[in-house]
């Protein structure tokens, strides 16, 4: 079937044009475009992107141990249990910049995963976060819990509770 709105080829039966997002066979135009999806585009075509990159590049410095600059070997010397921390904490966030794009994707597709997938994508950000902090504060022997990894925290349990209404007010729209 062809999106009657930019010509773009799509699959039998899906309920929204991959491209452009025109409702397609049997939705109703007002039905789809009556909700807003402004902060899922913000969300799909930046933030989520911008969050994977960054999650990216800070689990490639805390796998390598390069957030400690000069310091490193003195930190692993001092503190051996944190180069184990490091690694894990490292891979998970890899791990999320990977979960973080396909919600990118998922959202720009109208994928009907994003609706439960983006608030896992937070929850498991503040989780991972916590248990890093949690775990380096047993390695080193003192509280790893700054005012910004707090914030960072229930930031992101924020985002999980107003991501899963915002979601689940649109799952109309994300059916493919």
């Amino acid at each position: 079937m062809f999106c009657p709105k930019c010509g773009k080829e799509n699959q039998e039966g899906v309920k929204f044009c991959i491209s452009c997002g025109e409702p397609l066979g049997g939705t109703t135009a007002a039905y789809a475009y009556d909700t807003p999806l402004n902060w899922a585009k913000f969300l799909g075509y930046f933030a989520l992107w911008l969050s994977a990159l960054l999650n990216f590049i800070g689990g490639v410095s805390a796998f390598g141990g390069s957030q400690y600059g000069d310091l490193k070997g003195l930190v692993y010397n001092i503190f051996p249990g944190m180069r184990a921390v490091d690694i894990i904490y490292g891979l998970l966030c890899i791990a999320l910049a990977g979960l973080g794009g396909y919600c990118a994707y998922g959202i720009i597709m109208h994928k009907k995963f994003v609706v439960n997938y983006i608030p896992l994508l937070y929850a498991a950000a503040a989780g991972i976060v916590f248990v890093y902090s949690l775990v380096a504060t047993i390695v080193v022997g003192q509280s790893c819990f700054s005012a910004s990894i707090i914030v960072n925290i229930i930031v992101s349990v924020v985002m999980v509770f107003v991501n899963s209404v915002y979601f689940n007010k649109r799952k109309h729209i994300f059916v493919n």
